[in-house]
């Protein structure tokens, strides 16, 4: 390692790659509808105003929002914001905590950042217990919608 290269400032990367490589290869390689990204500025908004982790943004800045085969990733519209604001709040004072935030759903499931934990969760509609939980979003979109529901 050269003398300069200890200076040199890497981003951290907060998931794991070969699942993003994965998950975005399938969504094209399915022909599964890719909504407009959402541009720079939308995602840091995301994250300092609502706490939204950074690997969810990055999915959002390929495809704002997947729907398909019943399951549902949020994207940022106007009025889809309205709606996950809106979910947020309710999900929120349904489980006495600010701590989750809704990033999808299906019929019978959501899908949630826990931001005290750190990890996505599956959280039942019924009674809010936990399903599943990932380190990271593209892992969780990975594990619950390709490999064991969709496909």
């Amino acid at each position: 390692m050269g003398l300069f290269n200890i200076f040199k400032k890497e981003e951290p990367i907060n998931y794991n790659k070969e699942m993003k490589d994965t998950v975005t290869g399938w969504i094209k390689g399915n022909g599964i509808n890719i909504y407009s990204p959402i541009s720079d500025e939308e995602g840091n908004k995301l994250i300092n105003t609502y706490g939204y982790k950074s690997d969810y943004i990055d999915f959002l800045k390929f495809s704002n929002g997947f729907l398909d085969e019943g399951y549902k990733i949020f994207g940022i519209s106007d009025l889809e914001m309205d709606d996950v604001i809106y979910n947020n709040n309710f999900l929120q004072k349904e489980l006495n905590s600010n701590n989750y935030l809704l990033v999808g759903e299906t019929e019978i499931d959501f899908f949630v950042y826990n931001k005290e934990l750190d990890k996505y969760q599956v959280l039942l509609k019924l009674d809010h217990q936990v399903k599943r939980e990932f380190p990271d979003f593209y892992t969780m979109f990975y594990f619950y919608i390709i490999r064991e529901n969709i496909y």
